[in-house]
């Protein structure tokens, strides 16, 4: 079947073909003295000779005679400059990364850190959490807080600063670790490895940002992740009858950080763009992984702020409702 065909399914001539080369050379800027029908056969061999074909398959395939390579050879110097400038052009081209010097060292390993700060926040929260419902349920000192002169949300507001500060103290720890190691391995191990420095960072994972933006954004992301955790747990726990209880509520809760810090690996493959920094809980994590990076942005800072907020605002919101309905704080 002939290659070149029209819509109508009529074959192109050869005229037609040179009117179509000199037409698209004068539109490029290019000479069209030399342009004529044999461009297309003779860029495409040429193509394939630059990327190393057989000269010898070439003229095979191309039914190249001893009198056509010998008008090959003597066409003029100016066309045969042209192809050698264009495909030197082509070949010295290199692909560049838009990544960030700080994104491209960062290594493969930085998704762990928002990762132990998430694990971490809930570890440090959740025991304060289920002692300040369920446990106080189990003792009946609850009933005694209820009777005092305090106003329901006064006490909803001061168990939640509790478990806060217990969560975003763990976070904290986790944040001076990362920023304390980071510190010494590059000032006083690396300095000593001397050349195998860089090996031993790249099977490490890679070197992380830390500069006092990045501490600032993980330390603001983690007071919003803490609130975030101690309002759900006081929101499950206040519904279980016994200590024992409100542990079996809060176990499957880490799955709710550990999905989202696995997703976050894989979230240059899954390539959702903007819309993550909408996604509750999973956005915090892929700003802090932006942050270690220097990768933040302040837009996608604000919105996942904005949304982390609003979300801590709706949980406290449910847990003061909650701490008003007597059917759910004397369970029996």
């Amino acid at each position: 079947m002939p290659l070149w065909l029209k819509a109508s399914g009529e074959t192109w001539v050869v005229a037609e073909v040179r009117a179509l080369y000199k037409a698209s050379g004068k539109a490029l800027g290019i000479a069209t003295k030399h342009l004529g029908a044999h461009c297309g056969r003779i860029g495409g061999a040429t193509d394939l000779f630059a990327e190393g074909c057989d000269a010898v398959l070439l003229q095979m395939q191309g039914r190249w005679y001893a009198a056509r390579r010998t008008a090959q050879r003597a066409m003029p110097a100016r066309t045969h400059a042209y192809h050698e400038t264009r495909y030197a052009r082509d070949r010295s081209r290199r692909s560049q990364s838009a990544s960030t010097e700080a994104e491209r060292s960062s290594g493969q390993l930085a998704w762990l850190i928002p990762f132990f700060i998430a694990i971490w926040t809930l570890t440090g929260g959740q025991m304060t959490a289920i002692d300040a419902t369920a446990g106080e349920k189990e003792r009946g000192t609850l009933e005694v807080l209820l009777v005092t002169p305090v106003r329901r949300s006064e006490i909803v507001v001061g168990k939640f600063l509790a478990v806060v500060l217990f969560g975003l103290s763990a976070a904290i720890m986790a944040i001076a670790g990362f920023v304390l190691g980071g510190t010494v391995l590059r000032r006083a191990f690396l300095p000593l490895l001397g050349g195998e420095a860089s090996e031993m960072v790249a099977v490490m994972g890679g070197q992380l940002t830390i500069t006092p933006l990045t501490v600032l954004l993980l330390v603001v992301s983690s007071v919003l992740m803490a609130a975030v955790v101690a309002a759900l747990l006081m929101s499950v726990t206040l519904f279980a009858r016994s200590f024992k209880e409100a542990q079996t509520y809060v176990a499957p809760m880490s799955f709710l950080l550990i999905v989202p810090a696995i997703a976050l690996q894989f979230k240059d493959l899954i390539g959702s763009g903007g819309f993550a920094y909408w996604i509750p809980v999973y956005n915090v994590m892929i700003l802090m992984d932006d942050a270690v990076k220097g990768a933040a942005r302040l837009g996608p800072t604000l919105t996942t702020w904005g949304i982390m907020a609003a979300l801590v605002v709706a949980l406290l919101t449910f847990a003061y409702s909650s701490f008003r309905r007597e059917d759910v704080l004397f369970r029996s």
